[in-house]
């Protein structure tokens, strides 16, 4: 296969991403995978399906944006863990 198919292996995904083979077929298994088809035995997964699924991943990915976004108010004080309400004063007898 050349290098400039349209369309990528489970490997190339995998070697792509820096993920196992497995963590490709899971993905698919799980349905969050790029969609994909098979040729005879052979997954393959087109460019384009693989590529609007990262820009689509990125796009979502708050945690990355709020590290890169300016700070527009300031930070909420820490609550304390503890949540229970404080014990009442016991009557002294």
């Amino acid at each position: 296969m050349s290098d400039s198919s349209p369309h990528l292996t489970v490997e190339q995904l995998a070697a792509r991403w820096q993920v196992t083979k497995q963590a490709i077929y899971t993905m698919r298994h799980r349905g969050t995978a790029p969609r994909g088809f098979k040729t005879g035995l052979v997954l393959r997964f087109p460019l384009q399906e693989v590529l609007a699924w990262e820009a689509d991943r990125l796009a979502g990915d708050t945690l990355s944006a709020r590290a890169t976004a300016p700070e527009t108010r300031a930070p909420e004080p820490r609550r304390s863990r503890r949540r229970s309400a404080p014990r009442a004063a016991l009557p002294r007898t």
